[in-house]
């Protein structure tokens, strides 16, 4: 009796259990770290209205790691459902989240299908306090047919009532026309949203189309999503500059707003070198550059400032310098590039196998530096191969640079030559065509013209007057004019011998 009453009563509440299939539970304040029930498990993500929109206030971030953030997921198509997954993602092209583990995907870890019209809905906004548009940043990467299938970001001001393209620009990480297509690893994508500023309804959504000509890939993602109204805020970073002891000082409208008017100074070892009033107007992301440092300098610093800056914290940055002890270098660039990096632009210079008609292979080996490996060399190039900055204060005689060249260029106007600075000076170039050096320069300016055939030949000279310095920089420099061309100039089997 006991048990059939235990049956029925089981029988009676099977149709108040709710199904969890699909779901994991967790505990109170643990991070789920799986992915939500997907669009084949028949559970979508609903998408958000304004009814109860989130005051935006100072801004809104989402990074997608503990969840979908309440974004929704919806589609346009009758003939496919929408693609759009958050979750890990695992394709053969979007293999990783941007930030963190979790991303949205369009399909976590297939392909995406011919006619997707699928739309990734974010949350609604109250940004009835924001005095400025709001400024939209997002990592995003697209793995799609160029000619036809793509990503792009719409937005609304009204709730709903009318969306609009966000059209953006190339020069800050988005697209230039109606979206993203063909194959782009992560980047960091940003643009104003025009007309949001006061709105107490605004949404966005990332739409992603494509045709019916089952050429494609993984699609797109999107991850570490920011809003916020923009603002007054130029920043300030720093890199190397070309010679040693020097920075590159760059200040970045990354607030948003138009910027007219600022000051750079400039620290070098604790001492102010520059103050610079700039009366330029920088439109969001717009740069202004200065390169700060002096003779041996160990440390350089550089501030801007403005009136009414919004977030001090990037105000200023600052590049320490070093010099190593000289004991000599020498790269046939076989088992890697020779430590050798590329400043300057625009620049062809490439480590690898030369291919080209005339310069077919390498002095030695198989690999060596190469204006365009032989393909041919672009249009006002400034590029230079850079080596370190060596401490030669412990040596009393020049050293010898030497390495094997090879080049076929415009005659008149397209060169390469070896150049150097001495404790933090200009570049100045290394020999002249009596000077002494052995297979040397025929031309003031370099090499120029024709090697013969693609003929490699080791050329050597004294690096006059670097002997007793403390920060010896040496680099190979290709320059080239606006017209004509050829394969290009390629150096190999590089050394500087004490």
């Amino acid at each position: 009796m006991r048990a059939a009453l235990l049956a029925s009563l089981a029988l009676a509440l099977v149709g108040c259990v709710p199904n969890l299939g699909g779901w994991r539970v967790v505990r109170e304040g643990e991070d789920a770290g799986r992915p939500p029930p997907s669009r084949d498990a028949g559970r979508p993500l609903p998408v958000p209205d304004c009814t109860s929109p989130i005051v935006l206030g100072a801004g809104y971030r989402e990074g997608f790691e503990a969840g979908p953030g309440g974004w929704g997921v919806t589609t346009e198509s009758e003939r496919t459902p929408a693609s759009w997954e958050w979750g890990r993602p695992t394709g053969a092209q979007i293999t990783r989240a941007s930030e963190g583990e979790h991303a949205f995907v369009t399909r976590l870890a297939e392909p995406y299908d011919d006619h997707d019209a699928s739309l990734l809905v974010s949350p609604c906004f109250d940004a009835s306090a924001a005095r400025a548009d709001l400024l939209v940043s997002l990592d995003w990467t697209v793995f799609s047919e160029q000619c036809c299938d793509r990503l792009s970001l719409e937005y609304t001001a009204d709730g709903g009532e009318t969306w609009q393209l966000a059209t953006g620009e190339a020069r800050i990480g988005f697209y230039p026309g109606v979206g993203w297509s063909g194959a782009y690893e992560w980047q960091r994508g940003s643009t104003l949203l025009p007309g949001t500023a006061g709105s107490r309804a605004v949404q966005v959504r990332l739409r992603f189309r494509s045709d019916g000509s089952a050429i494609g890939g993984d699609g797109a993602a999107i991850d570490d999503f920011e809003l916020r109204p923009a603002s007054f805020d130029l920043a300030m970073s720093a890199s190397e500059a070309a010679r040693c002891g020097w920075m590159v000082a760059t200040v970045t409208n990354v607030g948003g707003l138009p910027v007219t008017g600022f000051e750079i100074r400039g620290e070098v070892d604790g001492v102010e070198t520059l103050r610079r009033p700039f009366d330029d107007t920088l439109g969001y992301l717009a740069t202004q550059t200065v390169e700060i440092g002096g003779p041996l300098a160990t440390t350089t610093r550089a501030t801007v400032s403005t009136v009414g800056d919004e977030d001090a914290s990037n105000d200023a940055a600052s590049w320490g310098h070093a010099s190593q002890p000289f004991t000599g270098y020498f790269s046939d660039f076989e088992a890697d590039d020779g430590g050798l990096y590329v400043m300057g632009a625009p620049s062809s210079w490439a480590w690898g196998t030369p291919a080209g008609a005339l310069i077919r292979s390498a002095a030695s080996g198989s690999r060596a530096w190469m204006t365009g490996l032989g393909a041919g060399y672009g249009n006002n190039e400034r590029g230079a191969l850079m080596l370190p900055c060596y401490d030669m204060r412990a040596h009393t005689r020049d050293p010898q640079v030497s390495l094997s060249r090879a080049y076929q260029t415009e005659a008149c106007c397209d060169f390469g030559r070896v150049e150097v600075s001495i404790d933090g000076a200009d570049f100045v170039t290394v020999g002249t065509p009596t000077s002494g050096g052995t297979n040397w320069y025929a031309m003031a300016r370099g090499w120029s013209g024709s090697s013969g055939a693609g003929q490699w030949m080791a050329a050597q000279h004294p690096l006059m007057g670097a002997a007793g310095h403390g920060a010896v920089r040496v680099r190979v420099l290709f320059h080239s004019d606006g017209s004509a061309g050829g394969e290009g100039f390629g150096i190999d089997d590089l050394a500087l011998v004490p």
